[in-house]
């Protein structure tokens, strides 16, 4: 088998809410189908939820952000990766970026995503006039000229689109663009400048990385913060190094003008710069912060001074800027030195909001808080960890989507249609939407499986829980053994197992599960049936062990007992066509006589194998890895993940799920 490339990039696009509105709805190519009821609001009391847990019973929307093979983002919304960078043209011309080439744009009603031009984490954003260019690790640049994206190879004297054979791969950090020029930052005190037609490497007289960039507009004055203290200044003549005061990593830069700018960054390092000395003004905050906005600035005594109005009496949230605005009407020169607002992001969402003096606002997220953007006076964009977006105005805020940290580690079908998937919650789909319910069991789910009546699910601590007629319930077991229960699975003709630590193995008997010795001591992971006398469950050292209606017996996976992986996953389309699957990309196939190795040797796991039929057979696995099988060869398709996918099924109309890690629940459809 060829080696598995990686994961690829999101293609569709779906719909965002306008940034004034709260109600978060959908926008597909099949929007009028009927499965996509109006949606409720993500309101305050979501945000409040939103650091460690989704929006309680909240319901959430369906689609989000697609790879190139049509997987789409349904859970979270509008996609679960970090975002790392944001930059805004106005309310309604927004671009994101972040992790493995995640580039969104935002037209003021809803995502859309570029087809990827790398894989490579995408760092920073930022635009001038119809440009907009976005740098990222490993040297990656691209530009957007007002109609396409396209990737550009910077090397000294070289102009727009040429490079040296081998130009600088040093990740960068920071890009920022104006009229007439472009800077771009990064490791190793290496520093790009593109004058429109060529590209220079500036000699900068530094090794340490270089974190952000600020270039005034309307002269040559540009900014440049780094670790262990760097702050660099250029008039336009040259370069001179700048004494901050602290030799604490400096990590954004931002500012209205040339005589109010912000550094923030390790340890809540907070600068401040009024045209004549940089000043610092300490946040007391342990972590980083790793986002800086400069918001206004207002007339009246000098910060700290007596009598100082602070900034929640002194015209705040009134009149407003644009996105390069600089003092307020009447700031200058009438009643004193200025009042300088800003705004500042972090670790653990923190979020603090300066007048007088550095104040923490609650962001309702434990986040991580990773870039910032200004929309107009008082008006923010907030992204950061796990695709959480926040819009901040005047101090209020509004969730436009909050990730999730969950473990999603089953999904299956169950009765009258409806999609359920455990782990660390439950979630149920109903007519198109996701909803989270009320979980029966403290305890972390595993596994899940459905008859024409009832949803089983098993998980740690010997737990089984039933669904029945919308109630769940904890069936009587014989000779209960509370280790870990790691799936259940049964067959057409209504016989059904749960398999899980210490090779335990339960068999159901109506409403009751005994459990069953089978002499066996390994872990066992996954089980599949099709019959009551044909069962397989797999597990740890490659563990195989078949049921034929009255024993358990072991099936070596291999003639010398070569196969050691840990077994993750079962599934068969007949007696003599059963998969499968674990660690080092493992497939193994049973053909009635004997299990073959298929592939091994892989970087990633094997997590879940299920099909449809003998020529339709999907395996998802750690990073995102995303397989097929068409009945001849198995081939690797693009999730638009590198999340760990711990489960698949589909439905009898075409539609397929997975779910995993960071709360991803990814679906493709043959009708899309």
């Amino acid at each position: 088998m060829p080696s598995m490339p990686d994961v690829g990039r999101r293609k569709a696009a779906l719909a965002l809410p306008a940034l004034a509105l709260l109600t978060v709805g959908c926008s597909r190519s099949n929007s009028g189908n009927a499965e996509q009821p109006p949606l409720p609001p993500l309101d305050a009391a979501a945000d409040a939820t939103a650091g460690h847990a989704d929006a309680g019973s909240t319901q959430v929307p369906q689609g989000g952000v697609c790879s190139t093979d049509g997987w789409c983002w349904e859970l979270p919304y509008p996609q679960g990766h970090d975002l790392l960078g944001v930059w805004a043209r106005s309310a309604s011309d927004i671009w994101a970026v972040g992790e493995h080439g995640l580039l969104m744009h935002f037209d003021g009603s809803e995502w859309r995503n570029e087809p990827g031009l790398s894989e490579e984490s995408l760092n920073s954003v930022w635009g001038a006039g119809n440009t907009v260019w976005a740098v990222g690790d490993r040297g990656v640049v691209l530009v957007h000229d007002g109609s396409g994206w396209s990737e550009v190879i910077p090397s000294d004297g070289g102009s727009a689109t040429t490079g040296a054979p081998d130009p600088p791969r040093d990740d960068l950090h920071a890009v920022r663009a104006r009229a007439g020029d472009v800077w771009i930052a990064g490791e190793a005190g290496l520093l790009w400048h593109f004058d429109g037609s060529r590209w220079n490497r500036e000699a900068l007289g530094t090794s340490n990385a270089l974190r952000a960039v600020w270039a005034a507009s309307g002269s040559d004055s540009v900014w440049i913060a780094g670790d262990q203290g760097t702050l660099l200044h250029f008039d336009g003549t040259e370069w001179t190094h700048e004494d901050p005061g602290t030799s604490r990593d400096l990590l954004a830069i931002d500012g209205l003008n040339e005589r109010d700018l912000w550094v923030v960054g390790e340890r809540g390092t907070a600068l401040h710069f009024d045209g004549r000395q940089w000043e610092a003004s300490e946040t007391g905050f342990s972590g980083h912060l790793t986002a800086v906005v400069a918001d206004s600035t207002a007339p009246g005594a000098r910060p700290g001074a007596a009598g100082a109005p602070d900034a929640s009496t002194s015209a705040a949230g009134t009149g407003g800027g644009g996105m390069d605005a600089g003092t307020d009407a009447g700031a200058a020169g009438s009643g004193g030195d200025p009042i300088w607002r800003a705004w500042a992001f972090g670790d653990d969402g923190s979020a603090w909001r300066y007048g007088q003096r550095w104040t923490p606002v609650a962001s309702g997220t434990r986040r991580r808080l990773e870039a910032a953007t200004r929309l107009a006076k008082g008006q923010l964009l907030v992204v950061g960890e796990r695709g959480i977006v926040q819009h901040w105005s005047d101090g209020a805020r509004s969730l436009l989507s909050h990730g999730s940290l969950h473990n999603r580690l089953s999904i299956r079908g169950g009765p009258n249609g409806r999609v359920w998937s455990v782990g660390d919650e439950l979630l149920v789909r109903r007519q198109g939407t996701w909803a989270v319910q009320e979980n029966p069991t403290p305890r972390s789910l595993y596994g899940l499986w459905a008859d024409n009546l009832d949803l089983w699910a098993v998980g740690t601590g010997g737990t089984i829980v039933r669904h029945r007629q919308d109630a769940w319930s904890e069936p009587a077991r014989v000779n209960g053994a509370r280790g870990w229960l790691r799936a259940v699975g049964g067959s057409s003709d209504g016989a059904a197992w749960i398999v899980g630590n210490d090779a335990a193995t339960l068999i159901r008997a109506g409403s009751t599960w005994i459990d069953v010795d089978n002499g066996y001591r390994a872990d066992l992971l996954a089980v599949w049936g099709q019959r009551e006398d044909d069962f397989w469950a797999v597990g740890s050292d490659g563990a195989a062990l078949h049921w034929d209606g009255s024993a358990w017996a072991d099936v070596p996976t291999s003639a010398d007992g070569s196969v050691g992986a840990t077994l993750r996953a079962v599934w068969g389309a007949a007696s003599d066509d059963v998969w499968a699957g674990g660690t080092g990309g493992i497939l193994l196939h049973w053909d009635g006589r004997a299990w073959s190795l298929v592939t091994e040797g892989e970087s990633y796991s094997i997590n879940d194998v299920w099909g449809r039929a003998a020529d339709d057979v999907w395996a998802v696995g750690t990073g995102g890895t995303l397989l097929h099988y068409d009945g001849n060869r198995w081939s690797a398709k693009s999730s638009g993940t590198r999340n760990s996918l711990e489960s698949i099924w589909g439905d009898a109309r075409g539609n397929l799920w997975t779910v995993g890690l960071h709360g991803t629940v990814l679906r493709y459809s043959a009708q899309q």
